[in-house]
């Protein structure tokens, strides 16, 4: 090292020893505290602190903090009355200033022009406070933190008297010392008649112990509040939850009174069992009709692989599964009559080539078909059949979106709003994706994909995971943040979910359309037999009757038992049966054991080949509340009850 760096270099050794001793020798050598409790409930309360200042922390004074707001049994927020009624150092007025934290007063003492001797000083204060006394049928309690928790220096000693109104007799005393939470007993009764109690700790308190006790006497002395009190506090100390609540009934009525004039199904007509689909409605419309739309177990590429299988059976289209693909191969001209969203599907798959292999890759002429075949059927039934009601709904979203911050927002302070303003932009995003990776889930196990269900649960579970550690972060930060207010919170949200789905309903014309398709679902999943006990004229089963309602089965979810009653009736010679069984010209493959396994093969593998060439592959990218339940019985801790805080130097 240079000579000329080590005179520096001992002097920032000495500048650090130096403060490291400062901030040792600063402490309080005693914590006196004097508690009055009035018949009116009230508490005067005198502390007499004595610190050691060195003037490292301690250079222009101390302050105080004193809990305002805490969160009470009942998990609601309540907020406690604190006056200051004197303010001494070595035994004359000392000037101070009280500053508002949100949840905390503090009580800064001393001058910032005038700087302390070093060595010891002694603070007096003197203030009043109410609402802390715990009320019982039987008793009333004081649960008091006599030092606060959150004392920036050690203590030596910690003492406390605590004068009962007269006729008062004291039934249990209990203590605790140490850190928040803490159940240490580290102290003793020094006296204790009917109506006087003097503790004082046995050993010394570090920074951030504290010293709490609790102390009950018969109920009758102290005069209570009367029910129209309580609930006036309830209200000016949550000012958000009837707000809040309000808001929540308006949104509600508002989603009622759109349901009821808009959002109600119109009553469901007489369903007998049909012989035909709807005049005029194709298998891959029917499937969309019935399921309401693109949705659950029929999604776009079902809709597809069931058109594909109706112009398969008119002969337009051949198909031929090798077991890893599928080949589509167009039976050339004339074209048979078509549905016009088949038309669409055929001029999409067949405008440049006469075939097409789908396997796992990628096909865009798949992909046209699939949106051309998309579109044909919304256009046609969609506002034909449906009403989503969506401006309906996100008018009451609107509400949400007002009642949320008048839920959460109302007697926070400035750093708290700007904590509880971002922390539920996060919670809101990472929500959304939460819930999102859940409906593609569920919508992934209805169609059968199971790795996509996958992908999305686990999007689900992480986003979700997330969403709800912020908000339990967002908690713990800003404890005015109750239980009853994220509650609130959260059902404007599920009301939301829920109306988004009743305000849906099908017109009378879909209303129709569903009717007649529940009949003539009816028809196609019922056996034989249950069949007869219905309608006695049934038409005979046959090929070619298998083959025209085949498509329409697949669309409605019950090719299964259309295809079992087939195959029973080939079985029993009702229909009969080229030699070596069923093999239909307009499809070869591997799934032609039975008429069920065809079924199945064009239902579950058709659809995921579908699914899978039709979706073009992604690019990567680069990437200091108290707690208000009693401590006497001992059920309580150090940091509990009334009071507490803590303080510092300045």
């Amino acid at each position: 090292m240079p000579g000329w760096l080590k005179p520096l270099f001992c002097l920032l050794l000495l500048s650090l020893a130096g403060a490291a001793l400062a901030n040792e020798e600063e402490r309080i050598s005693d914590y006196s505290v004097n508690v009055e409790v009035r018949t009116d409930g009230s508490l005067q309360v005198t502390e007499l602190i004595t610190v050691q200042a060195a003037g490292y922390r301690i250079s222009r004074g101390i302050f105080r903090d004193f809990p305002v707001r805490m969160i009470s049994r009942e998990q609601l927020l309540r907020s406690v009355g604190f006056k200051v009624l004197e303010v001494q150092r070595n035994g004359r007025a000392e000037p101070y200033q009280l500053e508002s934290l949100g949840a905390v007063e503090r009580i800064r003492i001393g001058s910032a022009n005038r700087e302390l001797e070093p060595g010891q000083h002694r603070y007096r204060i003197v203030y009043v406070t109410d609402r802390q006394l715990i009320e019982r049928p039987s008793e009333d309690e004081l649960y008091w933190n006599v030092t606060g928790n959150d004392w920036l220096f050690p203590i030596d000693r910690a003492r406390i008297s605590v004068h009962l109104p007269e006729g008062a007799k004291i039934l249990q005393v209990d203590g605790y010392t140490g850190r928040r939470s803490a159940q240490d007993k580290h102290f003793r009764v020094v006296a204790q008649d009917d109506a006087l109690l003097r503790m004082e700790t046995t050993q010394p308190l570090d920074a951030r112990e504290g010293f709490t006790i609790a102390v009950a006497w018969p109920a009758g002395l102290i005069e209570r509040p009367s029910a129209y009190q309580r609930l006036l506090w309830v209200l000016q100390d949550n000012p958000g939850l009837p707000l809040g609540g309000l808001m929540l009934l308006a949104m509600l009525g508002y989603f009622i009174w759109q349901w009821r004039q808009v959002g109600r199904d119109p009553a469901k007509g007489l369903i007998i069992p049909l012989f035909q689909a709807p005049e005029g409605l194709s298998p891959a419309a029917a499937g969309f009709v019935w399921n309401q739309g693109f949705s659950g177990r029929y999604e776009p590429a079902r809709a597809l692989s069931v058109a594909l299988t109706s112009m398969a059976i008119k002969r337009a289209v051949h198909l031929s599964d090798s077991g890893d693909a599928y080949t589509l191969k167009a039976a050339g001209k004339p074209v048979p009559p078509l549905h016009p969203g088949e038309r669409k599907v055929y001029g999409a798959l067949f405008k440049t080539a006469s075939s097409l292999t789908v396997g796992s890759t990628y096909q865009p002429r798949l992909k046209n078909a699939l949106e051309a075949l998309r579109a044909s059927i919304s256009e046609n039934y969609h506002a034909a059949c449906f009403r989503l009601n969506r401006k309906q709904w996100w008018r009451g979203v609107i509400l949400a979106l007002l009642g949320v911050p008048l839920t959460l927002l109302p007697g926070l302070s400035g750093g708290d709003l700007f904590v509880v303003c971002m922390m539920s932009l996060f919670v809101m995003a990472f929500g959304a994706v939460g819930v999102g990776g859940l409906f593609i889930g569920v919508n992934r196990w209805r169609a059968g994909q199971y790795v996509q269900m996958i992908v999305g649960l686990l999007f689900s579970t992480t986003f979700g995971a997330v969403g709800l550690l912020v908000l339990a972060m967002m908690a713990s930060t800003v404890p005015a943040l109750t239980v009853w207010s994220l509650g609130l919170v959260l059902l404007f949200a599920l009301a939301c979910i829920l109306f988004r789905w009743l305000l849906e309903a099908p017109t009378l014309h879909g209303r129709e359309l569903l009717d007649k398709l529940e009949g003539y679902r009816d028809y196609l999943r019922l056996a034989e037999s249950e069949l007869v006990e219905k309608v006695a004229e049934a038409p005979a089963m046959s090929i070619a009757l298998y083959e025209q309602h085949l498509p329409y089965a697949m669309a409605l979810g019950v090719e299964q038992q259309w295809s079992a009653r087939f195959e029973q009736a080939l079985a029993s010679g009702l229909v009969s049966a080229p030699q070596g069984g069923y093999k239909p010209d307009w499809y070869s493959g591997r799934s032609l054991s039975s008429p069920q396994s065809l079924s199945g093969s064009l239902s579950s593998n058709l659809g995921r080949a579908m699914a899978t060439a039709s979706v073009a592959p992604s690019s990567s990218s680069s990437s200091s509340f108290g707690s208000s339940s009693g401590g006497s019985g001992g059920g309580g801790s150090s940091g509990g009850g009334g009071g507490g805080g803590g303080g510092g130097g300045w």
